[in-house]
């Protein structure tokens, strides 16, 4: 036997003129419909063999005639089923054989490198036509599910994918069903979620402490009546469980956010249809795809000015709305029956990971809820709803999550094995196989006891269902006071296991290298809030250069301090004032109109004390904290109600204004000749600070400032003669500024990159932590940062 190169051609015996071959097909091939598409293809064909699910992706072997057999090969690489994505074909000349017909046979399961897990799908269109039909047996059946939609990741226990490989082996498919699983014709030929009314999982509606109010489709009727008269529903979905009220009742979403302790950060808003989102958004091409295909995630939106259907407090002061449709029978159903929008928030305590169990829902969110509606399917892996954007035509995924999580990113020359353990905000986990590493889904913040727990169980499903290679070095980020760090060198230390610490910005640096597949040279431009650096500041306005075999730091923001280190962080006004004493002294800032918002006469000299004697206020280089001084000094923000929001008040602001103002950075070369260049930003406060106390209007500062960032970019990307620009880390969330540098990158035809699947904020590091080293050690590079 021998393996068939794609341009030989495949050969038939001499005795039989048949030919038989084995296909070993890679990628993301299992959970959607890819062996019966198989079937099918050889049947129309008269090729004879099998087709089955293994660890590693599907394996065919299929017999004829040479023509018919190289037919069936082509079709195959060029009109793969819908979502599937193959890798590669292994094909082999194999002896034919008496074998007649051609069949789905049991799946195999080996130890070793596995096949991509497939993310859950958005119910497609023929289901939305069969629960809408009354004279369908599954009119108005809420877990109604096929080939081509319904929960894969959320329920999936190990692999291969196949129905005792998921939470679904806790329901036997009734006479019908099981028909349908086993006819070549139906399109739920092996669906494995397959189910209806009389054998699948059904809704119970609870009270708060429990007790059951009703079943099955009345269930979902009291629930309904309930939500209009204004009471707060916790709905099992997906991924976990969400908090439902109607967004037209201020009383019911002033209640949800007094209970859920959430005063500012704005609530996800879910409509009946596309046409609704319409009156509610500006919607381009590129929104409404992503609104309405396989993923359905949450998409960030410009809302209409004037348009009054929710309350003005689900998102406070902010011109964007966070907006999905329903995604599964379920939510269609619901909001069918209201023909409202409502509020669908994660069910979760603040800080904790959304809530997957039934028991556990109404002890935690007993507090929250009136009333439960859940059911009796497992959810495996809790999944928060993802949120994207449209940035400059393309998507950004900003939180990875239900429908693209795992993402699997083709990878080479990566050792197997390395584990990435993430940083401590918007965690995530990646780990690397042979040819391509996982990113996981979005675990959230390792601030509490649940999430770390969360943690912790999201490693051994990483390491035991997701790749099911054993870890052979951890890898996580600098900062020592991570609770990922700290688990990391403690389970390096008991397994004996190497510990690679990745400095944060490379990590980002290295996540956006690996989503586009880029080489060397390059610019990656690392903006965020915090990163541990390796001089013993706090970095997040960095310049790293990547050449062959070395990544080097080229360029930072100019120091200031941050007064009482974390607590700045939560509040921006600290932030300004450590800005302010580097730009002017004690004495001077001591006097700034700026400070008397936050601060009387007594907290800013102790504050300022801090900031001259270095007492807890560490030096930062950070861009992200330069817009949380802004934010503050033009008194938009003084106090992070959740993170990120003096920034996004700035940007807010931003979207108003002319961005003609002239505000300039300077380059200079860094001190005592280093070949770090420092980009100073005190021409731009000390102009910045002149035209609001001249009333200019905020808006203009706003908009000139985001302008100004993003001509500094161009103009070290010129001085540094680089090949092309990535862009990077949690600023880049930002449209206006991201817009404005690559329109001005284009214009200069420097090839500029940004995330589109890949979190640019910290949801994307372990991404980079996982190949970062390893391209270290197997091409040489030195990291000099």
């Amino acid at each position: 036997m021998h393996s068939v190169a794609r341009d030989e051609p495949i050969l038939a015996t001499p005795q039989t003129g048949r030919v038989r071959l084995r296909i070993k097909v890679r990628g993301i091939v299992q959970g959607l419909g890819f062996r019966p598409y198989i079937y099918k293809l050889s049947t129309a064909r008269n090729l004879d063999g099998f087709v089955l699910n293994t660890s590693w992706g599907v394996l065919i072997e299929l017999q004829g005639s040479s023509d018919q057999c190289h037919e069936f090969v082509l079709k195959l690489e060029r009109s793969p089923p819908p979502h599937c994505e193959i890798w590669g074909l292994e094909i082999e000349n194999i002896p034919p054989r008496c074998e007649s017909g051609f069949s789905i046979v049991s799946s195999i399961s080996q130890k070793g490198q596995v096949t991509p897990v497939i993310p859950d799908l958005a119910v497609c269109d023929e289901c939305l036509t069969e629960i809408s039909d009354p004279d369908n047996r599954r009119y108005r059946y809420p877990f109604t599910s096929c080939t081509q939609c319904g929960p894969r990741y959320s329920i999936s226990t190990r692999l291969p994918y196949d129905r005792d490989h998921t939470s679904m082996i806790d329901f036997s498919m009734c006479q019908t069903c099981q028909s349908e699983y086993d006819n070549p014709a139906d399109r739920r030929f092996h669906a494995e979620t397959n189910a209806c009314v009389e054998c699948g999982p059904i809704l119970t509606l609870t009270g708060k402490e429990g007790r059951e109010i009703a079943k099955g489709d009345l269930a979902l009727t009291k629930a309904i009546d309930s939500i209009k008269s204004g009471k707060i529903i916790a709905m099992k979905g997906l991924g976990g469980f969400q908090l439902l009220v109607d967004a037209r009742s201020e009383r019911a979403v002033l209640e949800l956010r007094k209970r859920k302790q959430r005063e500012h950060k704005p609530f996800a808003l879910m409509f009946k249809s596309l046409d609704d989102v319409k009156q509610a958004c500006y919607l381009s091409h590129q929104e409404s795809m992503l609104l309405t295909g396989s993923e359905m995630p949450i998409v960030i939106l410009r809302r209409r000015p004037g348009w009054s259907g929710v309350v003005d407090n689900i998102a406070p002061g902010n011109p964007y709305l966070g907006v999905m449709l329903p995604y599964t029978p379920l939510h269609n159903l619901l909001m069918h029956d209201l023909e409202f929008p409502i509020v669908a928030t994660s069910g979760n305590i603040s800080q904790d990971p959304i809530i997957t169990d039934n028991n556990r829902a109404v002890i935690e969110l007993g507090n929250i809820a009136d009333e439960f509606l859940t059911h009796n399917r497992k959810i495996v892996r809790s999944l928060d709803d993802s949120v994207v954007q449209e940035v400059c035509g393309n998507q950004q995924v900003l939180r990875l999550a239900r429908g693209y999580a795992p993402l699997t990113v083709k990878t080479v020359n990566i050792d197997a094995g390395i584990l990435a353990m993430g940083g401590h905000l918007k965690t995530s986990l990646a780990a690397t196989g042979i040819d391509r590493t996982v990113l996981g889904q979005h675990i959230g913040d390792l601030s509490s006891h649940a999430a770390c727990n969360g943690y912790k169980h999201a490693v051994k499903d990483m390491t035991d269902t997701l790749m099911s290679v054993p870890p052979s070095q951890f890898n996580c980020d600098l900062h020592p006071d991570y609770e990922s760090t700290r688990m990391a060198m403690e389970w390096s230390k008991k397994s004996g296991l190497p510990l690679n610490k990745v400095q944060h910005h490379v990590a980002h640096v290295a996540a956006g290298m690996a989503e586009h597949g880029l080489q060397a040279p390059l610019l990656g431009v690392a903006f965020d809030g915090t990163g541990y650096g390796t001089d013993g500041t706090i970095w997040g306005g960095e310049f790293i250069h990547v050449k062959s075999g070395i990544w080097s730091r080229v360029a930072r923001f100019r120091h200031f301090c941050l007064p009482g280190g974390h607590a700045a962080i939560r509040e921006p006004s600290r932030t300004a004032l450590g800005l302010l004493y580097e730009l002017f002294g004690k004495d001077v800032a001591s006097n700034m109109p700026f400070l008397t918002d936050s601060f009387n006469l007594k907290q800013r000299q102790v504050l300022l004390n801090m900031c001259e004697k270095r007492i807890n206020s560490p030096l930062t280089s950070s861009v992200g904290r330069l817009f949380d001084a802004i934010s503050s000094i033009l008194g938009l923000c003084h106090y992070n109600g959740y993170e990120g929001q003096a920034a996004c008040e700035l940007e807010w602001a931003a979207l108003k204004g002319d961005d003609s103002r002239d505000y300039e950075f300077i380059i200079s070369q860094g001190p005592q000749g280093s070949p770090c260049r420092v980009v100073d930003w005190e021409p731009v406060i000390l102009k910045l600070i002149e035209d609001h106390l001249n009333a200019v209007s905020v808006a203009d500062i706003a908009a000139s400032f985001h302008a100004a960032l993003a001509r500094v970019i161009v103009e070290l990307a010129r001085q540094i003669d680089c090949d092309k620009v990535l862009l990077t880390g949690g600023c880049f969330q930002n449209r206006t500024l991201t817009t404005m540098a690559v329109g001005l990158l284009g214009s200069l035809s420097i090839p500029v990159f940004w995330h589109h699947k890949v979190p640019p904020g910290d949801g994307g590091i372990a991404l980079g932590q996982a190949v970062s080293t390893s391209w270290q050690r197997q091409q040489g590079y030195e990291i000099c940062v």
